[in-house]
């Protein structure tokens, strides 16, 4: 699920990653707002010779410091990922239930959705709490 708000965000950072790459090679501090620009560039991404793979490193740096959209970003992937290296329902709904937490209610219904669809922890009652917390 994605925020309808962030497509116009995403779309900018997706003309210049070069530029977010550039700053943070070059050895100067990064903060998490970098890392999820550069993270989410690599994510929207046209080239052929750039895996979405490779937006996870950025955006586990800018969730680790405390980044809520870079935890959903980096749940989303997780969750979305038709590479099976990368797919990880379970850190996806960990993220996810991170983030629905304070409120926020896509990662919310992406957590029951995981709590309904999941075939080794398939939970109903907690689909269903997940759900109304997004309602």
């Amino acid at each position: 699920m994605v925020r309808p708000n962030l497509l116009l965000a995403v779309s900018a950072f997706a003309v210049c990653p070069i530029v977010h790459l550039a700053h943070a090679r070059a050895g100067q501090p990064a903060d998490a707002k970098i890392e999820l620009r550069t993270g989410l560039s690599l994510l929207v991404s046209d080239s052929p010779d750039v895996e979405r793979s490779n937006a996870i490193p950025w955006l586990r740096r800018a969730a680790d410091r405390g980044d809520v959209s870079a935890k959903f970003h980096l749940a989303d992937l997780y969750w979305s990922s038709f590479d099976s290296s990368v797919r990880d329902d379970r850190k996806a709904l960990q993220l996810f239930v991170e983030v629905a937490h304070p409120g926020d209610p896509y990662a919310a219904a992406n957590a029951g959705a995981l709590f309904h669809a999941s075939a080794d922890r398939k939970d109903l009652a907690k689909a269903r709490t997940w759900y109304e917390v997004a309602a």
